[in-house]
């Protein structure tokens, strides 16, 4: 986590130096009306690296989405405000009778179907380096809050030692902070495209209620790969 917080400040100054040249030492012609605000969605491919054997009980590839509203300042920078999901598949573990898993042995043919689905709010600031006719790369850092949403169905259906130390897992509440990097593409007058990797700095959550077999931060560093779509309006 200490590692990850450097790398958070490092991008934040970098970006904040960068739009503070522009903004004092760059002359700047601005049209009498401008679309300063912007609302879009965007959806894409989540990658997530979890500890063993977390790996083993929950995916590691997610469609996921994320929803975001946001106001821009002389096309320099913008402050974001976002809501981002994921998908919640399953993934099945069998064990074998007499198998051995969490330090337990499986007392029958069994499979634990394991879910887990993130849910984060975030807030970013963007910094835009240039805009050539619609083309505008960028880059930021944001802070936010991570939650895990975690259920477990087992078949078949009776109580054992493994299912019961798989039940007590519970999602726990966490801020984190991102990096983003991408380029809105504004083919219209009011809306347009925007490509986004975002890497999110979530490796020092922590589960509530996992067993002593099992390590409660199961969580490495994840990556957001998107295409969304905005629309400009006026605040």
């Amino acid at each position: 986590m200490f590692k990850t917080k450097w790398i958070f400040l490092i991008v934040f100054f970098a970006c904040s130096a960068q739009a503070s040249s522009r903004y004092f030492f760059t002359e700047q012609v601005y049209p009498e009306k401008s679309y300063d605000a912007y609302l879009g969605v965007d959806a894409g491919y989540y990658s997530l690296d979890l500890s063993s054997p977390y790996s083993t009980l929950f995916k590691e590839e997610f469609l996921a989405f994320n929803v975001f509203i946001g106001y821009k300042i002389r096309n320099l920078f913008s402050f974001e405000l976002g809501y981002f999901w994921t998908d919640k598949s399953s993934q099945e573990l069998y064990l074998s009778t007499g198998e051995s898993f969490l330090g337990r042995t499986s007392p029958g043919e069994y499979t634990h179907s394991g879910s887990l689905k993130l849910k984060n709010s975030y807030f970013s600031i963007f910094y835009n380096l240039f805009d050539y006719y619609g083309f505008s790369p960028f880059f930021g850092a944001g802070i936010g809050g991570s939650r895990q949403s975690i259920s477990f169905t087992h078949i078949p259906d009776e109580n054992s030692a493994i299912a019961s130390d798989l039940d007590r897992l519970h999602g726990r509440s966490k801020i984190y902070y991102k990096t983003m990097l991408g380029a809105n593409f504004q083919f219209w007058k009011r809306s347009g495209i925007r490509l986004m990797y975002s890497y999110d700095m979530i490796d020092g959550i922590r589960l509530r209620s996992s067993p002593d077999s099992l390590d409660s931060k199961p969580f490495a560093n994840s990556s957001f790969y998107s295409i969304g779509f905005y629309w400009l309006f006026q605040a």
